[in-house]
């Protein structure tokens, strides 16, 4: 028996249909689109996920706000999540074809948190050194926390590296509460 959750076989299947026909980046972005729409509008989601309308009646509506927008395999993606009321899934499966997506890509989502921002050249010469450390193709998404107070926080794939003086703050304060009396 499969464990795998219902998102994961939705995304794995979704990513196999648009593997063989080699159209993995154009799915994501249409997911993407979908799920943009869904945050912007919930309620449209949960009307697409009602049973208080007839299934075929929420894929005519749909098809008729998605039609121009998304491809034949995507529109039917989502008819078939209308059928089996799991469009409210939609965000999770979007997360795990996005997974899907990166590994086949060799892509690496990284976090890098520091104090202030970082100026161009700092965030080109991080991500060449992570993508050389790593062996992947890094994107770099730059955040900016005060509380950290300086030095540079990494996050990738459930990793953590901090070099923060935040960090080093801590690891000082525990070092001191564990000395004895």
């Amino acid at each position: 028996m499969n464990s795998e959750s219902p998102q994961r076989l939705y995304a794995r299947s979704l990513f196999e249909i648009a593997e063989e026909s080699g159209s993995q980046e154009r799915t994501l972005r249409e997911l993407m689109f979908l799920r943009q729409t869904f945050q912007e509008f919930p309620e449209y989601a949960v009307l697409l996920d009602s049973p208080a309308v007839s299934a075929r009646q929420r894929q005519e509506l749909a098809g008729a706000a998605f039609g121009q927008a998304l491809s034949p395999d995507t529109l039917g993606f989502l008819k078939l999540l209308i059928q089996n009321r799991r469009v409210l899934l939609a965000m999770e499966i979007t997360d795990y074809y996005s997974e899907l997506y990166n590994q086949y890509k060799n892509i690496l989502n990284i976090t890098a948190t520091t104090a202030v921002p970082l100026e161009e050249e700092q965030r080109v010469r991080l991500a060449a050194a992570l993508e050389k450390k790593t062996g992947k193709r890094v994107e770099l998404d730059c955040r900016v926390e005060p509380g950290v107070i300086g030095g540079l926080l990494i996050e990738m794939e459930g990793s953590r590296i901090d070099a923060t003086v935040k960090g080093e703050l801590a690891t000082l304060k525990k070092a001191v509460d564990e000395l004895p009396a």
